[in-house]
């Protein structure tokens, strides 16, 4: 490692090649401005490394124009390392007009972490701060805590990336996890994630041609956390199999993403999950099979669903909602629960999978605005109270129109009264 720095320090704005069929044993070399470099051989991580040590990594100051390329590998060396190690293999912090692109990245995960979502892991790479990052043509596999992890990065490209893990590895968090604003993270395959698919906390991005196949814990596509919403992105041409919870999940707050063409096939809970006060979110084109919860489920949000099939939806078992049951082996194929005050849902040209094409329960905490294309008339929609406390608020409705509906409420209670509403 000394000597390799020392090459590194001597001779500024070269390019510093590591050729191909060779492998080099290094720990921590620090890239200076205009660094490049490309490997075409194999870089190890030494072994018996300090837990938190990296291959290649500038200091925390702001740096600009650090490239690493080439055709070869870098690898965290896992089995030569202490059972505390939890490395990165690049770690860039504050760095403008910076790429990484072309490699093969792996090996640095830690051994058998007894909580992968709890103790520190590291990513593989980690762009901690970017402007006008580029990570291209790269491929992850046994990595870490992320594969790629994107943090404070704006005006960034992430694009032709491939995550995997072996088959009952326990992994850690995400395949990529990308936070900032104007972005463009497009054409990635992630299998056998841990937390997450691909989680994105971007706001006015894009994110395109995704394919996530396998997580162990949650989200097969998670966009925002709270504090940290991605709104004003569109997420184009998404496919989501076998998530352990939702296919796709959208946070709270989130406001005005727009999806289309989605397809869930396989998911341990809901298709989509709309959490609270999400404002704007329009998905078209959703295609939702073999899911085990609700094929979409709505928690206080402003959401449009347009040209969708969910008539795929399944369940294993008797499915609640606000003491609402689906018959014994069907699953909802739509459900709405806990609306909050100004929430609106609109469905047009949704396709669902049993009786009741559209039904939900409403509390009383004020009036619900509902329109539903799929319906011509005001009479084919119902409502039924679900408590005493239902019944003595006397909720009506009033048709605002062909398919659109207002939900009133006449002396709402102070108890939780909630009805269920039907769209026959």
């Amino acid at each position: 490692s000394a000597q390799i720095q020392a090459l590194i320090d001597d001779h500024p704005g070269c390019t510093i090649l590591f050729p191909s069929g060779r492998t080099w044993v290094v720990a921590d070399l620090v890239l200076p401005d205009g660094a490049r470099i490309e490997v075409d051989g194999t870089v190890a991580m030494a072994g018996g490394a300090h837990p938190t040590a990296t291959l290649f990594t500038t200091t925390e100051e702001p740096h600009a124009n650090v490239h690493i390329t080439g055709r070869g590998v870098l690898v965290g060396n896992l089995y030569a390392q202490n059972s505390n190690a939890h490395h990165e293999l690049i770690r860039l912090h504050a760095c403008s007009d910076c790429s990484v692109t072309g490699l093969r990245l792996g090996g640095n995960a830690r051994k058998n972490p007894p909580n992968p979502l709890v103790q520190p892991q590291g990513a593989c790479l980690h762009i901690n701060g970017a402007e006008r990052f580029v990570a291209r043509d790269l491929r992850f596999h046994n990595y870490s805590e992320e594969a790629l992890w994107c943090f404070d990065c704006h005006h960034s490209v992430i694009t032709h990336v491939h995550t995997s893990q072996d088959a009952g590895r326990t992994a850690g968090w995400s395949g990529i996890q990308l936070k900032g604003d104007h972005n463009i993270l497009s054409h990635i395959q992630v299998r056998n994630s841990g937390a997450s698919g691909v989680s994105v906390d971007a706001a006015y991005s894009i994110v395109s041609d995704i394919m996530i196949d396998g997580t162990q814990f949650f989200q097969g596509l998670n966009l925002g956390h709270s504090g940290k919403v991605p709104s004003y992105s569109r997420v184009t041409n998404v496919i989501v199999r076998n998530a352990a919870q939702f296919g796709i999940n959208v946070g709270f707050g989130t406001t005005g993403v727009q999806f289309s063409n989605v397809l869930v096939d396989g998911a341990g809970s809901h298709g989509i999950n709309v959490s609270n006060l999400a404002t704007g979110i329009i998905f078209s084109g959703v295609n939702l099979r073999n899911v085990k919860g609700y094929g979409i489920y709505l928690w206080g949000a402003v959401v449009s669903v347009v040209d969708a099939d969910l008539t795929h939806v399944l369940a294993t078992s008797k499915l609640r909602a606000g003491g609402a049951e689906a018959p014994d082996g069907e699953g909802y194929a739509l459900g709405v629960a806990n609306v909050l005050n100004g929430g609106q849902l609109e469905f047009r040209n949704v396709r669902l999978s049993w009786d009741y094409p559209l039904w939900s329960t409403l509390d009383t905490s004020a009036a619900y605005e509902i329109i539903n294309d799929n319906i011509s008339q005001y009479s084919a929609m119902r409502l039924v109270p679900l408590n005493l406390a239902a019944a003595q608020a006397m909720a009506f409705l009033t048709p605002l129109g062909a398919g659109k509906v207002r939900v009133d409420f006449v002396n709402p209670p102070t108890s939780s009264a909630r009805v269920r509403y039907a769209i026959d």
